[in-house]
């Protein structure tokens, strides 16, 4: 078989690679939880830390980094404890026409 063709045949994985790949992530949803929050705690540790030294010029680049450091790992945090998409989906919202869950009507003047 001619070198140019072997482009053409489909990739063979072995079945290990294949299941490596649709596993998910490698670490589970509580453990990266966990490791946000100690970021979080660690970072504004070391920024209160350098914020209380007194050769402040000595500390200020350590005291910037860090600061971005809280801000990273403070949206990490943030975005580990947003809805999953797959909860949203299952309870969809009711349609704008839909009225079958809408309060009763109120009762009027006379009755």
């Amino acid at each position: 078989m001619p070198l140019d063709d072997q482009h053409r045949l489909p990739a063979h994985r072995p079945p290990a690679d294949r299941a490596r790949s649709d596993a998910g992530p490698l670490v589970d949803i509580k453990t990266q939880r966990t490791l946000a929050k100690a970021g979080v705690l660690v970072a504004l540790g070391v920024l209160v830390w350098t914020g209380m030294q007194r050769p402040r010029r000595r500390y200020m680049p350590l005291h910037t980094w860090t600061g971005m450091a809280l801000i990273g790992f403070t949206l990490w945090h943030w975005s580990l404890y947003l809805p999953r998409p797959e909860k949203r989906a299952r309870s969809p919202r009711p349609a704008s026409g839909d009225t079958s869950h809408a309060s009763p009507a109120a009762r009027t003047a006379e009755g």
